[in-house]
């Protein structure tokens, strides 16, 4: 299990390994205001928090996300819920620019899932992932779909308000433009 594998999929073909990987997109609204929520990002420093699991590097002394390397002097200006958006745009910009990589793969060895369909289609979703990876659903997964709260509905006025509150959080006017227009591209 791993995360945000298609960004770099172009080295990890280069493996030649056995794989299937389940791609799970979420609205780009949605997973900032989702890092944001969960703190993501308040915790870069592994001096301060050396039980966080991932790698740092230093840039101009500062330690910072290894994944922000190419965009370190933005990442290291930007507010707490900037470095969440610029986080969600660099990745998900990655993937697009590995469209052409990524097609002849798509429903063989990668299957790609929306957030929102998973959540509110539940059984259909997940009769696809099973599809995929040529297994069968069980009665166990009934309880897991139970204790996921699924299916459930979304509130299309939780999106309005998302945006009400990232646009009040993230001072960089580049940056929520280019968050807004990858969640009309979604």
């Amino acid at each position: 299990q791993s995360h945000l594998i298609l960004c770099d999929f172009d080295k990890f073909i280069k493996l030649k390994l056995n794989y299937k990987i389940i791609e799970i997109f979420r609205s780009p609204i949605d997973n900032v205001i989702s890092l944001i929520n969960r703190n993501v990002f308040e915790k870069t420093d592994i001096k301060r928090d050396p039980r966080r699991f991932d790698f740092d590097i230093l840039h101009k002394k500062r330690s910072i996300p290894w994944h922000t390397y190419h965009y370190a002097d933005k990442f290291i200006k930007a507010n707490n819920s900037e470095k969440c958006a610029l986080f969600v745009i660099n990745q998900i910009n990655k993937i697009k620019n590995k469209r052409k990589i990524i097609k002849p793969h798509l429903d063989k060895n990668v299957l790609i899932i929306k957030f929102e369909e998973l959540i509110t289609h539940t059984k259909n979703e997940l009769k696809k992932i099973s599809k995929f990876l040529n297994t069968t659903l069980t009665t166990s997964s009934n309880k897991f779909i139970k204790d996921a709260n699924c299916p459930r509905s979304i509130n299309p006025l939780t999106k309005l308000k998302n945006i009400k509150i990232l646009k009040k959080r993230i001072k960089n006017k580049t940056i929520f433009d280019n968050l807004l227009l990858l969640e009309d591209d979604y």
